[in-house]
């Protein structure tokens, strides 16, 4: 059927920078040549460096909507694991774990906020669905946490999760795996530090090993299972990026 003039641009004007989050783009829009739903504002495409060619469009009210709105309904889901340390847990039996992953979306759709881990294999029983809470656009990534309940019996278990997108009926992306070591309250209680930070260094190498072994000292009578200290601790590596993002945030709004 027949377009009016003023229908096109009203549809063209829905466009919202992925970035500063401004709607409706007008003027110039820079929109990414493989990402379907990613598009920037002139001001965020000139302090964003995005990992695809950027396509100017000196006048959004030129941009073929009908073309854009079919991409978009044609884009794939997918995802890629970033930071996924911890991938041995220390559990008594029924215990809750709570397992933390950064994922990256590296396909062409916008993640929904209501996405979430599922698990796909193994004995430990998922408990219930963490949504990831916001939108994750193509390129950018999030934190999706799992939460799973050990075993009764004692032994080792392999896990494997990969994020759900609601009304889809496969996972998708790069799966996440990690084991359960399911050992009796005596035995986990009675963990040396010399073993803790032996599963420290497995997990993190001997990065921020001197402070970690403060932390032990300091925190040890607070936790009943001792191996939760490893993962209570505080990323070294991950709270520098934290560090740098915040800096880099800080100087876009000074310039």
């Amino acid at each position: 059927s027949h377009v009016s003039e003023d229908e096109k641009q009203k549809e063209t004007f829905n466009y919202k920078c992925s970035s500063c989050g401004v709607s409706p783009i007008l003027k110039v829009i820079f929109m990414c040549i493989k990402c379907p739903q990613y598009q920037l504002c002139q001001l965020c495409e000139e302090s964003i460096d995005h990992d695809h060619p950027l396509l100017k469009i000196r006048d959004a009210k030129h941009l073929d909507y009908k073309v854009r709105i079919n991409a978009n309904i044609n884009g794939t889901l997918d995802a890629k694991v970033i930071d996924f340390p911890i991938r041995s847990f220390h559990a008594f039996p029924n215990e809750s774990i709570v397992v933390l992953a950064k994922m990256q979306n590296v396909g062409t759709e916008t993640w929904d906020k209501t996405t979430y881990l599922e698990q796909t294999s193994g004995e430990a029983r998922q408990k219930e669905h963490d949504l990831l809470g916001s939108e994750v656009q193509p390129g950018k990534d999030s934190y999706a946490i799992l939460q799973v309940k050990a075993p009764e019996q004692l032994g080792v278990y392999n896990v494997e999760a990969a994020l759900k997108s609601p009304g889809t009926e496969e996972t998708f992306g790069e799966k996440i795996t990690f084991e359960v070591i399911v050992k009796d309250l005596q035995t986990l209680k009675g963990a040396t530090d010399d073993e803790i930070m032996e599963q420290y260094i497995q997990v993190f190498g001997k990065k921020d090993l001197e402070n970690f072994k403060a932390y032990i000292e300091q925190n040890r009578s607070k936790v009943e299972n001792p191996y939760r200290l490893i993962e209570s601790f505080p990323n070294p590596v991950e709270e520098k990026k934290e560090e740098e993002r915040k800096e880099e945030e800080e100087k876009r709004r000074e310039a």
